[in-house]
C-alpha cells in the first residue's frame, strides 16, 4: 500500500505543490502529507481478509494499484458528497499542513482538489525530535557533546566479521567518531562507553526557513546513526513481550491502519496505528527546522478523542514493530512527534543506508 502512495507521490505530488503554489505562500507549509480515507481503508482490509488472508500468513496479501482501486466500497459517491469531496473522487488525499492556524482562514479560496485526488488543510504545532534531558535507564543510549538520552533502536551484525551494531537517532547518538554512552549522559553523568558511530545521516537546516519541493526537489527521509558495538560490550535486544525482529517490512507490505508497536525509553510500550506517507514534512531538530520527505506517520488506534502525546521525549530511536502469529517484523524508527501523530523513517530506506557501509550488516538472526 505504501508503494502505491510513493508511486503516486512520485508521478504528481510535484504537479500538486505547484498548482497549490498559485494559491498559497508554500513557505506558510509545514508538511505535505499523502494518506487514504478512512472508509476506504477499512472495506479495502475487509474485502482482503475474506477473499485472501489466511492465517498461516502475517501480512495482508500485497495489493497492486489495479486492485486497490477495484475494490470501491459500497455508496462512495454518498460518502464523497458527505466529506465534501468532488464527486468519484479519488480515495487518495493531499492534506497541506500550515505552520500557522491563522492560515485555515483563507481555506474557503484554495483548491478542494487537483484531478480527482481530495485536497484536505489542517494546521499542526510545531514537530519536535524526540531526544531528552532526563528519563528512565534500561535502553537509554546518548552523547555527551551536547548532552542527550534517547532509546535503541535496533541491533544488527555484519555476518562478515561478527561485528555488532546499535542503531538509533542521529540527533541522539551524534556525528560520525562520536562516543556512544549508556545511559545516555542527558540521563547521568556515570554512563558507560559502549559503541562509537560509524555512519550518522540527518539532513541539514533549513536556510531557506521552508520545506517543500521547490526548496528541496528531494527531501532527506533520514534521521539515523548507527554505532559499532566496543570489543568486550554485551548487547542484549530484548523487547518484552515481542521476539526481536526478523524481517525488514517493504513499502509493498505496509498498509494504512496497520497495528504497530513502538517501544520508548520513556514511554514504553505503546500501541498506534500506520497513518500516512509524508512526502515533505518539516521537523525541528536540535531547535532547527529541517526538511524531511519519504518519511510516514504513526497515531493512536482509533477511536480517540484528545490530541495526547503519543510519543515523549526520550522516545527518539524506538523501533516500530509489528508481531502476528509470533513472527515479529521491523517497520521503521520513531524520531519525531507533534502531538497524537509521531514521525519515522522508513525501515527499508535505513537498511538500504545502512549496506551502504556494508552489503553484509543485517538484523541479528
Amino acid at each position: 500500500m505504501i508503494a502505491i502512495l510513493r508511486s503516486i507521490a512520485a508521478q504528481v505530488g510535484s504537479r500538486v505543490q505547484e498548482s497549490i503554489g498559485q494559491f498559497v505562500d508554500v513557505d506558510r507549509l509545514r508538511g505535505l502529507h499523502l494518506g487514504i480515507d478512512t472508509y476506504w481503508m477499512e472495506w479495502l482490509r475487509t474485502r482482503l481478509y475474506i477473499d485472501d488472508f489466511r492465517e498461516s500468513e502475517w501480512f495482508y496479501p500485497s495489493v497492486s494499484k489495479e486492485d486497490f482501486f477495484k475494490y470501491m466500497p459500497p455508496e462512495w459517491d454518498r460518502h464523497c458528497s458527505q466529506m465534501g469531496y468532488q464527486k468519484n473522487a479519488s480515495p487518495v488525499q493531499f492534506r497541506f499542513i500550515f505552520r500557522d492556524p491563522s492560515d485555515l482562514k483563507k481555506i474557503t479560496e484554495l483548491p478542494k482538489y487537483y484531478e480527482n485526488y481530495p485536497i484536505v488543510y489542517e494546521s499542526r504545532p510545531a514537530c519536535v525530535g524526540l531526544s531528552a534531558l532526563s528519563l528512565s535507564p534500561n535502553d537509554s543510549v546518548g552523547q555527551n557533546s551536547p548532552f542527550t538520552a534517547g532509546t535503541i533502536g535496533g541491533l544488527f551484525r555484519d555476518t562478515n566479521n561478527g561485528m555488532e551494531y546499535i542503531l538509533s537517532c542521529a540527533h541522539v547518538l551524534g556525528d560520525n567518531k562520536k562516543t556512544v554512552f549508556t545511559p545516555g549522559p542527558a540521563d547521568s553523568k556515570n554512563g558507560t562507553a559502549i559503541a562509537d558511530v560509524r555512519m550518522s545521516v540527518l539532513p541539514q537546516p533549513n536556510k531557506s526557513q521552508s520545506c517543500n519541493n521547490r526548496t528541496h526537489g528531494v527531501p532527506d527521509s533520514l534521521d539515523i546513526a548507527l554505532a559499532e558495538v566496543k570489543m568486550g560490550t554485551s548487547v542484549n535486544f530484548i523487547i518484552p513481550g515481542f521476539h526481536s525482529p526478523k524481517h525488514v517490512t517493504s513499502f509493498n507490505q505496509m498498509k494504512t491502519g496497520d497495528q504497530i508497536t513502538f517501544f520508548g525509553k520513556t514511554s514504553g510500550k505503546v500501541d498506534a496505528v500506520l497513518g500516512s506517507l509524508c512526502i515533505y514534512h518539516e521537523i525541528e531538530i536540535d531547535k532547527q527546522p529541517r526538511c524531511f520527505g519519504d518519511i510516514f506517520t504513526i497515531t493512536y488506534p482509533t477511536p480517540w478523542y484528545i490530541n495526547a502525546n503519543l510519543a515523549k521525549p526520550g522516545d527518539s530511536g524506538s523501533c516500530i514493530l509489528r508481531s502476528i502469529n509470533h513472527l515479529t517484523t521491523w517497520e521503521g524508527m520513531l524520531f519525531a512527534c507533534d502531538g497524537a501523530t509521531g514521525y519515522a523513517c522508513f525501515a527499508e530506506n535505513i537498511m538500504n543506508q545502512i549496506q551502504s557501509l556494508s552489503s553484509t550488516i543485517g538484523l541479528v538472526p
